[in-house]
């Protein structure tokens, strides 16, 4: 069963299971990308429609249960809302006695699309759940927040984001900064270590190492930074540095100096935006 993967929420689960008993027409599961939050929706779905054993919901391919996902970086209106989430919050349940539409990433909803929405999630067809799923509830216009039932799932402790990094294939060593970081989201963890993975060899050794009373080998790594990485690299990597100097030194005048390099990177950052010809 879907429950029975996801680790340290209790709580949610708990929840999942009253609602699957007496359900109502919209629910809103918010938390962190990786903390079982998408399972949970998946989940309370395989419930309403009366398959938790059926493995099909676990693979997107139930009948009764369909997901969606913003087809770029936000729903658009006209091609994900009319197109493509209306037409099935209409169309009747194909097995079971009840059809569930997920939108999953709804943070991702804008005004435009969360408006196109509203009337449905509201008053859906009455044997249609909505579940919406976002890693922030006030990412959602209150409008939407408010015609849902809320399910929150929690960040897990290190203890267990390392289980369920185990759990996903992905034990590789990684520097305790990376768990600092990701702030209980094993989702977030396995974005820092991927970064982590993709860095030039010996460059963190590098950054580690640099004594901040040595110019020469501060200008040398800065130019390597600028030419082995790009600007969100470069911005990814200084987060990593400042909180490992943190932890060594914490020191408010090389905080203040890497601060100062933060905003550097971010400025040149929105330059070359304003000067791609696709923006």
């Amino acid at each position: 069963m879907l429950l029975e993967r996801i680790l340290g929420q209790d709580r949610a689960l708990d929840a999942i299971r009253r609602a699957a008993a007496r359900p109502v027409h919209a629910y809103l599961l918010v938390g962190p990308r990786g903390s079982g939050v998408e399972d949970g929706a998946r989940a309370l779905a395989a419930a309403l429609v009366e398959a938790e054993t059926d493995e099909r919901v676990a693979r997107g391919r139930h009948p009764d249960v369909v997901e969606f996902r913003p087809s770029a970086t936000e729903y658009s209106v006209e091609r994900d809302v009319r197109a493509a989430v209306l037409p099935e919050l209409h169309a009747a349940p194909v097995e079971g006695p009840r059809k569930c539409v997920l939108l999953l990433e709804a943070e991702r909803l804008n005004d435009p699309s969360a408006n196109a929405l509203l009337k449905s999630i509201e008053e859906p067809p009455p044997r249609t759940v909505v579940i919406l799923v976002a890693d922030a509830a006030d990412a959602l216009p209150a409008t939407i927040r408010s015609r849902c039932q809320t399910i929150p799932f929690g960040r897990l402790s290190p203890a267990l984001m390392q289980q369920v990094l185990v759990g996903a294939a992905a034990s590789l060593a990684h520097p305790p900064e990376l768990l600092e970081l990701a702030a209980g989201s094993p989702g977030a963890l396995l974005q820092h270590r991927e970064q982590w993975q993709q860095l030039p060899e010996g460059l963190t050794e590098r950054c580690a190492s640099l004594s901040g009373a040595d110019p020469l080998n501060a200008l040398a790594l800065a130019r390597d930074l600028s030419e082995a990485l790009e600007v969100e690299q470069q911005l990814w990597l200084l987060d990593w540095w400042q909180l490992r100097l943190w932890r060594q030194t914490q020191d408010p005048g090389i905080q203040q100096r890497l601060e100062q390099l933060r905003r550097q990177l971010r400025s040149e950052e929105h330059t070359s935006e304003l000067q791609s010809p696709y923006v």
